[in-house]
């Protein structure tokens, strides 16, 4: 299977080592990285080109929402990368990332079978 580089930014533990244990499960031996916050994660996206980032919609410091504005609109090294939106509230959400190009958003409760469809499209593929 292929290797990858994930960004997992999340501020809750639980949710952090659920995205990891998935994708060290499904791409053995890849590179993953956390941040339990959007202002880590986006001072990581500027050094770090990644192949896929996992983004909590809800998190202190600095929202999903400001991080994806900025790795966007920044044009840092990831303003293309694929990002995984989780959220509790999905549908709520969706009107204030779909101006956003290659965003996914998957609701946290739905989270396996959903990220299962969305990296299938994008690295199995």
């Amino acid at each position: 299977m292929n290797k990858i580089k994930v960004l997992i930014v999340d501020d809750e533990e639980l949710v952090q080592q659920v995205v990891y244990d998935y994708f060290e499960e499904r791409f053995s031996g890849s590179e993953i990285t956390t941040a339990s916050n959007g202002l880590e994660a986006l001072q990581l996206t500027q050094n770090t080109r990644f192949d896929i980032i996992v983004v909590d919609y809800t998190m202190p410091i600095m929202d999903g929402l400001a991080l994806i504005k900025s790795i966007r609109e920044q044009k840092n090294l990831n303003h293309e990368t694929p990002l995984i939106l989780l959220s509790s509230y999905a549908e709520d959400v969706r009107k204030n990332v779909e101006k956003y190009q290659n965003i996914y958003l998957l609701d946290k409760v739905a989270f396996q079978s959903g990220v299962d469809a969305i990296i299938n499209k994008l690295i199995v593929a």
